[in-house]
């Protein structure tokens, strides 16, 4: 048997859903406000589908699925309020599956939180201006991150960690404070990091420098033209541009072989 939810708002004080069966939730919105809990929970043996679902979640989280298998469409997750691990939109654990398949999060913390699952699919999601990272993969197994855009992260865009057999590909990540993608070094079979090291922006220079990684190709555009180029082994890279101006803005972009952009603006001072 599966039960649907369709339309209406649930609010709770703690949890709005447990499941443990199957259950598909359409066109709801779900709200709860308790720091240690979550407002959907998802225990293993267990299916969830939310198609067009707003769920909002202050201090505590938006979905825990501990075990099972979850599918999210076009739904709108917001954590706000930061207390502690628990404050993001998506935790996994128990190797539970979430396919994300299209979305938009915001947290005050983390956005997605994939810890200890396998074969986990995280794609198409938006999410943007979270204190912490956009995307963790922790202790994970073939785990695939691909298509979501990634703005403003407090920490890294994306990052794995004691991962193995996991990667990320077709991801634009915009104005990460830290490294936009990353591979920690306990990660298996490590793919390449995406990171802006130094880059030289002079005011009445004719050209814009820089250190990022190794034999990816960087791009920056300003007043509308853009120049390419590979980096070199150490990951330098020069560009010939016109005279830059004072408070000129310059976009860079970093682009890896699995489809990957790294995204930041800077001023010309």
């Amino acid at each position: 048997a599966t039960t649907t939810i369709t339309g209406g708002t649930l609010r709770a004080n703690y949890a709005c859903v447990f499941n443990s069966g199957n259950m598909n939730i359409e066109n709801a919105l779900l709200t709860s406000g308790d720091k240690y809990w979550n407002v959907i929970k998802v225990f293993g043996g267990s299916n969830l589908v939310l198609r067009n679902v707003t769920v909002n979640a202050q201090y505590g989280g938006g979905i825990e699925v501990n075990g099972g298998i979850v599918d999210i469409y076009d739904s709108v997750f917001t954590q706000t309020g930061y207390y502690d691990h628990n404050s993001m939109n998506i935790a996994v654990s128990s190797n539970g599956t979430v396919n994300v398949h299209s979305g938009s999060f915001n947290s005050d913390n983390f956005g997605v939180y994939v810890f200890a699952s396998n074969q986990a699919l995280v794609q198409k999601n938006t999410i943007q201006n979270t204190k912490s990272t956009g995307i963790v993969i922790q202790k994970g197994t073939r785990i695939k991150v691909k298509n979501n855009t990634v703005k403003k992260a407090g920490k890294y865009g994306i990052l794995f960690t004691k991962t193995k057999k996991s990667s990320a590909s077709s991801n634009k990540i915009t104005s990460a404070k830290n490294i936009s993608l990353c591979y920690s070094k306990d990660a298996k079979n490590r793919k390449q990091n995406l990171y802006f090291l130094k880059l030289d922006l002079k005011k009445g220079a004719k050209k814009i420098s820089g250190r990022v990684i190794s034999k990816v190709k960087v791009f920056a555009t300003v007043n509308g033209k853009t120049k390419t180029k590979k980096t070199s082994k150490k990951g330098k890279f020069s560009l010939s541009v016109k005279k830059l101006k004072k408070g000129s803005l310059v976009k860079f972009t970093l682009k890896d072989s699995l489809g990957n952009q790294a995204v930041i603006y800077r001023k010309v001072k």
